[in-house]
């Protein structure tokens, strides 16, 4: 940091120019770095580098104080679309169908971003189902709005890479292609 207050300007060893931050956190515009240090430029390339990637820095930690405007970023909530609509499934509360949402998908994207920018997004109530079981009988299955699926999966961008960093290889429960399952055919094959 300079004397004036401003970010100190430095080069990495390949000459790419980056800022230097007092404290590790997320910067707006920059990647999220450990160390406090951020691209000048990741607003631009960030677009093609997985969301939530990370670096470690030299305590190998950090602090995140908000990664709020990484979950409203319009790339996060394209994506997120992207990924609510292969899933498909059916209408929430409001009835409002993935065709129905694809109509109008940037606008409604746009709003929901403003929402969550502004602090004023609120989830819909959840749509209650009975679904049939093997047996004869019914379980009940929560049916969220597509505007609400696509905030929830905007947050799992954001967050799922932070935890997964932290997460034990032996852990295999609800992590991204893993199940109980694994961590049961990892003990079996351990014991024989």
């Amino acid at each position: 940091m300079r004397e004036d207050g401003r970010r100190q300007r430095s080069t990495d060893s390949a000459g790419n120019g980056y800022a230097r931050c007092r404290t590790p956190r997320v910067c707006v515009g920059g990647s999220l770095d450990l160390d406090g240090a951020h691209d000048l430029g990741a607003g631009q390339r960030r677009q093609s580098m997985p969301l939530g990637r990370t670096k470690a820095g030299p305590g190998g930690g950090g602090r995140w104080f908000s990664l709020i405007d990484k979950v409203y970023a319009p790339s996060t909530l394209a994506l997120a679309w992207t990924k609510v609509r292969a899933r498909d499934g059916a209408a929430g509360v409001d009835g409002q169908s993935i065709e129905r949402f694809a109509a109008r998908a940037q606008e409604y994207l746009s709003e929901l971003s403003e929402e969550l920018r502004k602090g004023t997004y609120r989830p819909q109530p959840i749509r209650r189902v009975e679904i049939p079981k093997g047996d004869g009988r019914t379980r009940p299955l929560g049916i969220p709005t597509v505007k609400d699926r696509i905030a929830q999966t905007a947050v799992k961008l954001v967050i799922e890479p932070i935890f997964e960093a932290r997460f034990r290889p032996t852990s295999h429960g609800f992590r991204p292609k893993r199940s109980c399952r694994d961590g049961l055919r990892e003990v079996d094959r351990l014991l024989k």
